[in-house]
Order: C-alpha cells, then sequence, then structure tokens
C-alpha cells in the first residue's frame, strides 16, 4: 500500500509550533463577517476565521494554490451547528461551480466496553477523535482525460494537495489533544488515499483491503479496479463484493498507535489476508 513521507509533515509541525494560540484563535470584526451566514464562534471551538487564515499562509496551503492559478481564494466557514463545522475554500466568489476544497468535520468519542471490544486491543477505553465527514478537493477548471480519468464519485480532478490538507488534519487533531482521526471512506479509492497514514479499525477488514490492492490494484492499476468495484465487477471467495463503509483511523495516541499498527497486530493482518481472495468477474457472466 503507499506510505506517505514523513518529511512534510515534520516541516509544517515545526510551523506549529511557532503559531501561537493566541493567534490561532484571535478574530477581527472584518473577519467574523466574511464566515459566512451559518456560522457562530470558533471553528472547532479553537480557530478564528483569522487564524485558520494565518495558519493557511504559514503553511503555504494559498501559495500551492497560487501554483496552481488560483490566486483569489475566499473562505468560507459555518460553525453555527454545535456538532458539524464546515470549511470551503472557493476560486474567486463563493460559487458551487467554483468550489476547490469542502471538509466537514466534527469531534468524535469512541467508547469501548470490557464486554464489547474489538477482539480486546481496547478493553474499557475510551478516546476523542476528530471525525471527518465529508471532504472534497477538486480542480473546477480542469477537465478528464484519457491519461486522467475520473474516478467513482469524482466531479472534477483533484488538486493534487491530498497529503498537504491530511497533514494539517493531523497537526490540527494533535493542537486540539485528541487521540486521532477518524472517517469513514465512501469509495475503495478514497480508502487507498487515507491508508497512507489511516487503517481500519476491524482487523478484518483492514486485511481484506490490504488484500484487494495487492491482488488485484498492484497487476491491474487502481482506476480499473476502482470502476470495477463500483460496477459490482469484483468477487470476494467466490462471490460478487460490496464495498464496506467502516471506520479507518489515524492513530496519535500510543493505545490506538499500538492497536492499529503495533507489531502483534500487524502479524495478525498478515495471517488474516490470506483468507480473502480477490478476482475479476468474468464480462460474460455479467
Amino acid at each position: 500500500m503507499p506510505r506517505a513521507g514523513d518529511a512534510s509533515l515534520s516541516r509544517r509541525r515545526d510551523i506549529a509550533r511557532r503559531l501561537s494560540p493566541y493567534v490561532l484563535r484571535a478574530s477581527t470584526e472584518a473577519a467574523r463577517s466574511l464566515t459566512g451566514p451559518d456560522s457562530a464562534g470558533l471553528y472547532l471551538g479553537y480557530y478564528s476565521y483569522n487564524g485558520i487564515e494565518q495558519a493557511f499562509e504559514a503553511y503555504g496551503v494559498y501559495e500551492a494554490l497560487d501554483r496552481l492559478g488560483f490566486d483569489r481564494i475566499q473562505l468560507q466557514l459555518h460553525t453555527a451547528d454545535p456538532f458539524e463545522h464546515r470549511l470551503m475554500l472557493y476560486d474567486q466568489e463563493v460559487k458551487p461551480e467554483r468550489l476547490l476544497h469542502e471538509i466537514v468535520v466534527r469531534r468524535r468519542q469512541l467508547y469501548f466496553d470490557r464486554s464489547d471490544s474489538v477482539d480486546s486491543r481496547f478493553d474499557g477505553q475510551h478516546f476523542g477523535l476528530l471525525g471527518i465527514e465529508w471532504m472534497c478537493l477538486q480542480n473546477p477548471r480542469q477537465s478528464f482525460s484519457e491519461l486522467r480519468p475520473a474516478l467513482p464519485g469524482q466531479q472534477y480532478p483533484g488538486l493534487g494537495l491530498g497529503q498537504l490538507v491530511l497533514d494539517l488534519l493531523q497537526l490540527t487533531a494533535e493542537r486540539l489533544v485528541l487521540d486521532g482521526i477518524i472517517t469513514i471512506p465512501a469509495w475503495f479509492h478514497n480508502a487507498v488515499f487515507y491508508h497512507t497514514r489511516f487503517r481500519y479499525l476491524s482487523l478484518s477488514t483492514e486485511a481484506r483491503l490490504q488484500a484487494l490492492y495487492r491482488q488485484l490494484v498492484r497487476p491491474l492499476g487502481l482506476h480499473r479496479v476502482a470502476w470495477a468495484i463500483e460496477q459490482q465487477q469484483v468477487c470476494e471467495n467466490g462471490q460478487s463484493f460490496e464495498w464496506f463503509h467502516e471506520d479507518m483511523i489515524l492513530p496519535l495516541a500510543p493505545a490506538l498507535k499500538a492497536g492499529l499498527i503495533g507489531a502483534a497486530t500487524r502479524r495478525v493482518i498478515r495471517r488474516t489476508r490470506e483468507n480473502f481472495v480477490f478476482t475479476l468477474r468474468d464480462p460474460a457472466e455479467a
């Protein structure tokens, strides 16, 4: 499976240390007027509109977008909902067809009862997590092509800034002293993207993803397999395969790291993935 490098995160973590809480929480009347009609309070209870602008400048978000030709970015925040907060970046104007980035986040609590734990890895523990409910990164000025075909669920090609966004999400979770980040990938290619840092909470599901990637993506390519899953052309152990919608976690707390990416867990997953055989259905059977 693809892996993310640590160099960019380490560099941005140094920047994070120089961004004081005062800078990130400070607000102005002018900034409050730009947060959108559905906004009230701080983003995730911590960041002001002004603070996010300062952070995006410091981390190079606006510079990266400028290199792609987007030099007039409009930031919008919706924080009126006490549970879900929404952040959006637009090209020049706040219009749906100019949306570049949207993310919906919430704080989540994950509890493991001793009587109902995930194979005893997290007996009686609970974790505070940053939940990604929805995320979109797209370039509405670009079109798909033979060299850059669409993946399921895509309206426009991506921006190529996925790892930068994951860096910022991880730094946000660290600043808020959370135990990790949690999401449910909607499509297979989303799970492959997240797998640079995330792991499925379920050992069986993690093993299935790894087996699927090894057996089909490596020889056939991500695009072909992603569409084969979407069109129900993939079989798992001889049966029709349906994509799984389950929790995937980027672990930050030591207990989560041990349970999700520790040596014992990796050994179990290596053994378990041998139980799964993925094949493409013969088109003649369709």
